[in-house]
């Protein structure tokens, strides 16, 4: 095309545009095949569009080389005054049978470009740059055109799907669409429908709600992969795309995805991916949904394990529902508790720790929650408890299935469970002689006090000299903590040895020797602290002394007792909860 020609027309210059003769703009074209009318339709000259459809009407059926017509871009660009020129114009060439210039008014709104686009999929795909002016557009081709069914593009996109895509600035298109006499399949690609792509686009539900009204059965369609609208929405947490889809129709809750391979429900997806709000919102609408187990056989509670998800795990802790849940076996055999036990060790210490959970539950591979957790505490051996439940489970298993089960399991809980106390009493009997040691020095202590007793014959006398100084008040308070702790672990080692006898219970024998554990702890804390502020009350006339004094004493205690009596009270701990 001419540089003049082509100015002229892209800058709406009709001067220029009117010393071209009919012949002249037919042979003028772009490299791309654009005519004069394709180039004045795409920079919305609609003056040019008239004198040029006036002057050579037989152009408005011109393709460019993607097969483009003066309306295609026409519609492209939103220009609905040119869309409906070109309409009219066609109309008129229709009218006039004797002309045969041109194509009839359908042919050209049906004609399509090499993507297999017609002119309304063009103006669909691009409404979200600026609704009103496109939604013309779409009115105007919808309705001149009634009776035709739009056919899929080859990206297999048909307008109503196309619409749908486009989210909350589809709305009112869509709305058009479905309210036009319009005729357009539901489907896209992939096997996806309109409804599928609504609920992933539109987080305000609008789009949901018109195809469902237009539609209601598009709420059951599968696409290939075996997922339904409502799966997408709890995919993506889309509250109210899946309250729109409930309050049609609240069975879709209950459907598995049919993919042969989970067969997960909306809740389970929602688990799965931490939506919360959507698990509430399910609930809300299908109270029981919860109840569903997928193809492997695993609940939500399964899913929210696996995946790690924390906050679902806290949500369902919170539910009534969740006894029933927390010790259902999948089709291997195992709970969420072995599935937890496997995860990491930082998410929902709650469910590990809830006393409804069973953390000596078989799976098929004959392995308990506690077996996953610590798949080397057999081969090194479970101390106190542990041990102890162990052994029991180990002989209920071995004599399952034969005559006498009974009696040799007995026999066995006896002799393991004699074994387990044994051991801790010789445990106990080390803790004992240390406890009764430090009960001796400190009692002693209280008696021989540093610096001594007031020996004047005054009011003062029989009294401690340095009773006044904070350094012998806080040798006075460590001192009495660590006698009162010494002496009170001993009572519990007693205790915990008459508790044995009476009801042979290895279990609570353990949490008693773990208390007095703890007690023993305290009283050589303190003693040492005694020590120390004994020493600085009597040294406080030498300052570099008590400190070199104080930091001797006190560098043993923070790196050997310390980190030492951390790591016992929790394997303690871990011995009592396994138990």
């Amino acid at each position: 095309m001419k540089p003049t020609l082509y100015n002229a027309v892209m800058e709406g210059n009709l001067d220029v545009l009117c010393q071209y003769t009919d012949d002249q703009l037919h042979a003028e074209a772009t490299h791309n095949r654009n005519t004069v009318l394709h180039v004045a339709a795409q920079f919305g000259h609609l003056q040019c569009v008239e004198k040029i459809l006036e002057a050579s009407p037989s152009l408005l059926t011109f393709p460019n080389v993607k097969g483009e017509t003066p309306l295609h871009i026409a519609a492209r660009e939103g220009y609905s005054d040119i869309v409906r020129t070109i309409i009219e114009c066609a109309r008129k060439l229709e009218q006039d049978s004797e002309s045969g210039r041109g194509a009839t008014t359908k042919e050209i709104l049906r004609a399509t470009n090499v993507d297999k686009d017609a002119a309304l999929h063009m103006a669909v795909r691009n409404c979200h740059f600026e609704v009103k002016k496109y939604l013309e557009v779409v009115i105007l081709l919808t309705k001149e055109d009634v009776a035709f069914e739009y056919p899929a593009n080859d990206a297999k996109e048909t307008p109503l799907y196309l619409a749908a895509e486009q989210g909350l600035e589809g709305v009112d298109v869509l709305s058009t669409l479905l309210l036009s006499t319009c005729i357009s399949s539901a489907y896209g690609p992939g096997g996806r429908t309109a409804l599928h792509v609504a609920t992933l686009k539109d987080f305000t539900g609008q789009s949901t709600r018109k195809l469902l009204g237009w539609k209601a059965d598009l709420i059951n369609e599968a696409d290939p992969y075996g997922w339904t609208p409502l799966h997408y929405a709890a995919y993506i947490g889309n509250v109210a795309a899946i309250g729109e889809l409930l309050e049609t129709d609240n069975s879709a809750a209950y459907i598995a995805k049919v993919d042969k391979k989970d067969g997960n429900t909306a809740f389970h997806i929602a688990a799965a991916h931490g939506h919360v709000d959507v698990m509430k919102k399910l609930l809300s609408y299908s109270p029981d949904c919860w109840e569903i187990v997928n193809f492997k056989g695993q609940n939500v509670l399964h899913m929210a394990v696996d995946t790690e998800r924390e906050p679902v795990i806290n949500f369902i802790l919170s539910n009534s529902w969740l006894r029933q849940l927390i010790n259902q076996k999948d089709k291997e055999g195992n709970t969420p508790l072995h599935l937890l036990a496997a995860a990491s060790d930082d998410i929902a210490n709650k469910l590990w720790d809830d006393n409804r959970a069973g953390r000596h539950t078989f799976n098929n591979k004959n392995l308990t929650p506690m077996d996953v957790k610590w798949p080397n505490s057999k081969k090194a051996g479970r101390i106190i408890v542990n041990n102890a439940q162990d052994n029991i489970a180990k002989c209920k298993k071995t004599h399952r299935d034969e005559k006498g089960t009974k009696r040799r399991i007995e026999e066995d809980w006896t002799k393991k469970n004699n074994e387990e106390a044994d051991r801790m009493a010789k445990m106990a009997e080390s803790h004992i002689i240390v406890a009764a040691l430090i009960a001796t020095i400190t009692f002693a202590a209280a008696y021989a006090i540093p610096g001594g007793y007031d020996g004047i014959q005054d009011r003062d006398q029989g009294m401690a000299v340095l009773s006044r100084r904070a350094a012998f008040k806080a040798f006075a308070i460590t001192n009495t903590i660590a006698v009162a702790s010494s002496v009170s672990s001993l009572l519990v080692y007693i205790a915990g040895g008459f508790l044995l006898v009476q009801s042979g219970n290895v279990i609570a024998l353990a949490n008693a020797y773990l208390q007095g554990f703890k007690l023993t702890i305290i009283s050589l804390v303190a003693m040492m602290l005694a020590f120390i502020s004994a020493s600085f009350a009597v040294l406080a006339h030498s300052v570099a002394l008590s400190i070199a004094m104080c930091t001797i004493s006190c560098a043993p205690l923070l790196l050997l007792l310390v980190p030492f009596a951390y790591s016992c009270v929790n394997k303690f701990k871990q011995q009592r909860m396994h138990a």
